[in-house]
This record gives structure tokens, C-alpha cells and sequence, in this order.
């Protein structure tokens, strides 16, 4: 029984540790560890898709797109990355956001980049 209690104190404290630096870690942090970093790469690439996603169920369904990229455009991770990047440097506000909003973050990025007319 004492046995399952300090494992249980242990995990608690670990789960803490990780959580305290999760939360200090930036989207502009995310963007730049992506550059050396195929890990970070793809959770930026990950988030583009998945936004990419939406963003076809919404015409599938007939509704407004959120953002509206040129025709037949297929995005590779490395232009999501650079996406990213861009309104990163161009925003302090987006790139200080804490990095578990970087779906957010690709959001607004996709949407700056390729505004809907």
C-alpha cells in the first residue's frame, strides 16, 4: 500500500514538472526549435493539416471557408512551418502565445496569409 502512495507522489510531481514547462514554452519558441528540429516540424506541419481539414469540411458542407489559399495549392510541412514563421515575426502578440495554442496560431497565420475575398 505505502508503495502505491510514493509512486502516486512521484507521478504527481513529475506530471507537474512537465506541465510547468510546457507552459513557458512559445509558439515563437515552437517556430524556431522547428528549424533544427523535425519533432517541432511536424506538430507545426500536424496543425496546418488539421486546419486544412476544417477548412475542407466547411466547403464539403457548403459553408464559408475560414481561409482561402490559391487553387489546387497542396502545402508541404515546410511551407506550414514557414506560414507559421512569417506572422510569428511579423506578430510578438502570436508568437508569445503559449505553445499549446499553436492550432490557434496556424489559424490566424492561415487566415492572414490567405484572407478570404
Amino acid at each position: 500500500m505505502r508503495s502505491k502512495v510514493i509512486i502516486g507522489a512521484v507521478c504527481a510531481v513529475l506530471s507537474t514538472v512537465n506541465f510547468a514547462v510546457a507552459e513557458v514554452l512559445t509558439v515563437g519558441d515552437f517556430v524556431q526549435a522547428a528549424e533544427t528540429n523535425v519533432g517541432y516540424r511536424r506538430v507545426i506541419e500536424g496543425a496546418g493539416r488539421g486546419m486544412e481539414g476544417v477548412n475542407l469540411h466547411l466547403y464539403a458542407v457548403k459553408q464559408p471557408e475560414l481561409y482561402c489559399p490559391p487553387e489546387k495549392m497542396a502545402f508541404t510541412g515546410d511551407q506550414y512551418v514557414e506560414i507559421l514563421a512569417n506572422r510569428a515575426r511579423r506578430s510578438p502578440a502570436l508568437a508569445s502565445m503559449p505553445a499549446g495554442l499553436i492550432g490557434y496560431a496556424m489559424l490566424g497565420a492561415l487566415i492572414q496569409t490567405f484572407p478570404c475575398p
